[in-house]
């Protein structure tokens, strides 16, 4: 073999691995958007609201009990005072206070 064509044989080989490099780099290219699209699409569902009141309804259920359990307490509390009052009122009246 002489020098030309052990050059064209180099170069060929090159060539061959510049092709190879290239694929290899559309490959990892490829599958980094196809990771970028799929973690987009993750962070889009985990932030609707309305997807994960779908997906999980005691999310709301439980605040919202524990907030009506709160609401139902703190008002009864008012009105028993209140009613608790209206007989005073009635007795003082009656005694002439």
């Amino acid at each position: 073999m002489d020098e030309d064509e052990a050059r064209v044989t180099e170069d060929e080989s090159g060539a061959a691995r510049i092709a190879a490099l290239e694929r290899k780099a559309e490959s990892v290219r490829a599958d980094l958007d196809r990771l970028l699209l799929e973690l987009r699409r993750r962070g889009q569902s985990a932030l609707d609201w309305r997807q994960q009141l779908r997906a999980r309804p005691w999310l709301l259920a439980v605040p919202a009990a524990a907030l009506g359990i709160v609401l139902a307490s703190v008002l009864g509390a008012r009105s028993r005072r209140r009613r608790a009052q209206v007989p005073l009122a009635q007795l003082r009246q009656a005694l002439g206070l």
